[in-house]
This record gives structure tokens, sequence and C-alpha cells, in this order.
């Protein structure tokens, strides 16, 4: 880690909700205090006019991602050419600020309760994008796709830096090695260490296959190649087309299979393959996952995420809610802060440049593990929570904090 007291960044493009769940969770595990800068309007590239404006609810939406990660929240305008700053952007910042404030308390410098971790592969960035600033492109796809997936199931889900894996990796029940391109023989190393120990380990990708089959006793067949694939088990089939490893079984149990074809009465190739590895668990999805997920974000894919997970993770707090609740587990003070954001109708597409309106969700249910808890406040609103817990109606964000029974 460099030598510096600060780290502040913003983040581009359509979709920016996701590319800030990525950022803000990675910032979030460098132990310095950080911001992210939204900026006010959609960039000049995505659409045939121009810069779009973004209205409040917008941004106050983009604010909650960020503030649920612990992090300080900013907005980013330009000014006319002869130095003017309309009022009309005055006043929306005026709403957004005090939507901060309103939570700060509960969200500015908390600490993360670790549940689901995703790697973040510095080798693979390195390998496939040649710069460090302005955005990756899709060279994030693989962690992007896996922590969308996972926050569209109300799992907590951290970012793990993989020079960081050694020190933080038995903090968590689970962790996700996305299909990175490049991950490298020391963050296999490491994942398959922290799995003999007890921990649950998924491996996705067919390069990452290929590199861990060995170490894993996992035979392969021939290069990985691109191939058509349809998963059942869903409502419908989900096409998982890209570059697949051929593996066969042997001592692995097969968990999942795909299709060559929109036909699963038949047939069918090991998707997902699962043994115990020490006093631990692996899984192992020889194709993409994460990639198909970031380009499409079909139902089908986070259905396939979450029956691999479901069985293996019995999360801190169950939230149940429809997929577009993203969920945060943190702690400051000594409080448990349950962080709930109503991602419903966020801004995926320059033909959709800006939002005015998210409709309220609820009830959103909650139920915690072990003893009842002392206390339940529902913030910034302030009001107590009786069992059994739900919040009626979710606006934008809300934090439900929890004091334990000792």
């Amino acid at each position: 880690m460099l030598p510096v007291d600060f780290l502040s960044g913003d983040y581009l493009g359509n979709a920016s909700i996701s590319r800030a769940r990525l950022e803000a969770r990675y910032l979030a595990q460098t132990g310095k205090p950080w911001d992210l800068m939204a900026w006010g309007f959609q960039q000049a590239q995505s659409n045939p006019v121009g810069h779009v404006h973004k209205p409040a609810v917008q941004l106050q939406q983009e604010a909650g991602v960020v503030l649920a990660q612990g992090g300080g929240f900013q907005v980013y305008y330009q000014p006319s050419r002869a130095g003017h700053f309309d009022d009309a952007h005055v006043r929306v910042m005026g709403e957004v600020g005090g939507f901060c404030r309103a939570r700060e308390s509960v969200s500015h410098k908390t600490e993360t309760v670790p549940q689901i971790g995703v790697v973040m592969s510095r080798e693979s960035l390195y390998q496939t994008t040649n710069r460090l600033f302005g955005g990756w492109g899709r060279a994030a796809d693989p962690a992007v796709g896996w922590l969308d997936a996972l926050v569209a199931c109300q799992w907590s889900a951290d970012v793990l830096p993989d020079w960081k894996l050694t020190r933080i990796a038995g903090e968590y029940p689970f962790i996700v090695l996305p299909d990175w391109p490049g991950t490298g023989e020391r963050t296999i190393e490491v994942l398959l260490r922290y799995a003999e120990k007890g921990g649950k380990l998924l491996i996705a990708g067919a390069r990452n296959a290929s590199l861990a089959a060995a170490a894993l006793q996992l035979k392969t067949v021939g290069e990985a190649r691109e191939q058509a694939a349809y998963i059942g088990g869903g409502e419908v089939l989900g096409n998982h087309k890209g570059p697949w490893l051929d593996v066969e079984a042997g001592d692995w149990r097969v968990i999942e299979r795909r299709f060559p074809a929109l036909d699963s009465s038949r047939g069918g190739s090991p998707a997902a393959l699962a043994r115990a590895w020490g006093q631990g668990e692996v899984i192992v999805v020889p194709g993409p996952t994460g990639v198909i997920y970031a380009g499409t974000h079909a139902p089908a894919i986070r259905d396939f995420v979450r029956r691999l997970i479901a069985p293996r993770f019995k999360p801190l707090v169950e939230v149940e809610a429809p997929p577009t609740i993203e969920v945060a587990l943190r702690r400051k003070g000594g409080r448990l802060l349950v962080h709930l954001l109503n991602c419903t109708g966020m801004q995926v597409a320059g033909e959709w440049a800006a939002i005015d309106y998210v409709p309220s969700v609820g009830p959103v249910r909650l139920r915690f593990a072990g003893a009842a808890p002392r206390r339940v406040e529902l913030l910034p609103e302030g009001r107590v929570l009786t069992a059994p817990y739900q919040v009626e109606r979710l606006e934008i964000h809300a934090v439900v904090s929890v004091q334990s029974s000792r």
C-alpha cells in the first residue's frame, strides 16, 4: 500500500450502481478513509444528445451503494463555459446532501461483517487492461457479474483483493473466485488452504478450473473451448454460452449439468461439481458465470448461483425481498447495521439515462441468526421494530440497527 492518507475515485458509464458496488467494496478493504464520486449527469458518449442530468432520487440511489460500505460520497457537475452553476443543480445537491447527512452516523467509517467474499484479481486486470484509471472496460466483468448475482440473492458480499487474501480469507465463511482469465497459482494455493481449514470455496471459470485441476485431483478432457451451454433448474433455461472446460467427475459429485441445446431431458455435461476438501468444501464451475451475468443479468443465471451457494451458506441475517434489494452487513459502536438499498428501476442503459421515480418495496422481512436481539431500530426514521421483524415500505435506503441480547 502506498503511503497515502486518503483515497478518492469516481465511477463512469452506464449501470453506475453496478460499477459503484465493485469500486466501493474494493476501497473499503484498503484500510484508508475514502470516498467515491458520482457524475451528476450521464456521459455524452452514451446517448445522441450529450449530457443528461440525473434527478435527486437517482443520485440518492447511487449514494446508498457508497454509504453502505462506509465511504464518503460526492457528485461532479460542470458549470457553463461562463462559470454559471444553475440553481436547479444546487437544489438537487441540497436533497442529496440531506439524504447523506441523515445516514452519516450509521454509515460513515463502519466495518464489514464478513459473509461472502469475491476475489479481485490484480493479475488478471494487469493482463487484460492497459490502464489503471479511467475505467477497466469489460476486464472487471468476472467480479462485477458475481457481485451483482450475490447481491440479487440478498447476501452481503465483499470484494477481497488478492494481495490481502492471506490475511482475511479465514474471516469469511464462503469465498467465490470469479472466472478471471489469469488468477495465478499463488491465489489458488491460498484459497485451497482456506478450504482445507474449513472454508467453503467456489472456483469459477475454465482457466481457473484448469489451473487448479491437478491440485484438486479433477480430471480434465482436452482444452477449454467455446461451447453452447444451457442450464436448467429454474423457471427457464439459462444460457451459459462461452469457454467451458470438459471434466470427468470421478470422486466429485455433479450438482449441476449443462446441455448443448435447448433440451435438458437427457445427457448433459458437468456444469458444477463439489467435494469435501479437508475440513471445508470446494465447488468448481468450469465455465463462465460472472461474465455472463454481467452481460445479461438473466434471472436464470442468478438462480443458478443461488442453487450453488444457498445449501452451503447460512447468512447472519436472512432477508426476504425482491432481487432488486441490496443488503450490506456492517458494524459500528457495537451495533450490527443491516443496510437495505432499493435498486428497483436503477439506470442501466444510455437510452434510459435518468430516472426520477423509485417505487417503494415492502414488506422486507428479516430473520436474525442466534438469540433474539435486545433492540431493533429502523434508521434514519428512528422507529423500533419488533418480531417478526420487517420493514413495511423501503423507499431508497434504510438501516436496521441491531443491538444484541448480551
